[in-house]
């Protein structure tokens, strides 16, 4: 399985190919299977190999050439003027705003889908997955919401100032703050309420690549939708 190993190097060490693979959806055939599963055999990854090279150039070459087409979502209400996080998919963006909401936008129509009413102070940061939003605020709290009915399931106390970011991956999250402490959880945070303790190291964030479009925000009340006139795109970053 040459080809196999070549590939998961590559994804393990490169966020453009992760963010390929989780695109593709081919990271499916990646690393340890499930139980019960089988990876393909050899020839799959020696035919993906060179698609993944091709993806990979298109992208560089957009990035290069950098044609685009902006389009934007306003954001703006009378308490806030500014977004401070945002992560997408192929049919939602999720933003973190600075009126102390959540808002799920529509990624064709661009149209609001949902507001998140809970934190108390701004939405610094947040991650979702298939199951839930999480979301650290200014508030010193980080809430879970059920992404699909956008309920708050859950509240998270740790931290006594600003939670500046967090990331979470199969069953661990792990938070840093302002108040110069780093919180690390392991659990069920969908329908549990566990101490958070603390870890002696912080997981830095990899940008999620999406190849035909990106969104952005820098804090003037807009979500800046670009896309290319080839439909690829290189990188994205939220401020």
């Amino acid at each position: 399985m040459l080809w196999k190993k070549l590939i998961e190097r590559k994804v393990h060490t490169d966020s453009l190919w992760r963010g390929l693979a989780e695109r593709r959806n081919w990271i499916q055939y990646l690393f340890k299977p499930r139980p019960g599963e089988q990876h393909p055999a050899h020839d799959f990854y020696r035919r993906l190999y060179p698609s993944i090279i091709k993806d990979i150039d298109a992208i560089e070459n957009n990035w290069r050439i950098g044609k685009h087409n902006l389009q934007r979502i306003n954001c703006r209400s009378e308490n806030s003027k500014g977004v401070y996080c945002l992560q997408y998919d192929d049919t939602k963006i999720v933003s973190g705003l600075r009126d102390n909401t959540i808002k799920m936008w529509d990624r064709n129509t661009l149209a609001c889908l949902r507001v998140l009413n809970g934190h108390t102070g701004s939405v610094l940061c947040l991650q979702y997955d298939e199951r839930v939003i999480i979301s650290g605020s200014s508030d010193s709290t980080v809430r879970v919401w059920d992404v699909a009915t956008g309920e708050m399931v859950n509240t998270l106390i740790h931290h006594c100032e600003a939670v500046l970011h967090l990331r979470f991956y199969n069953g661990m999250m792990v938070t840093c703050s302002k108040d110069r402490s780093i919180a690390g959880k392991a659990g069920n945070t969908l329908k549990t309420k566990n101490q958070l303790g603390l870890c002696t190291r912080s997981i830095r964030s990899s940008m999620k690549i999406m190849p035909k479009i990106i969104y952005f925000s820098m804090g003037h009340g807009f979500i800046n939708r670009n896309q290319s006139a080839q439909g690829l795109s290189r990188s994205s970053r939220s401020c």
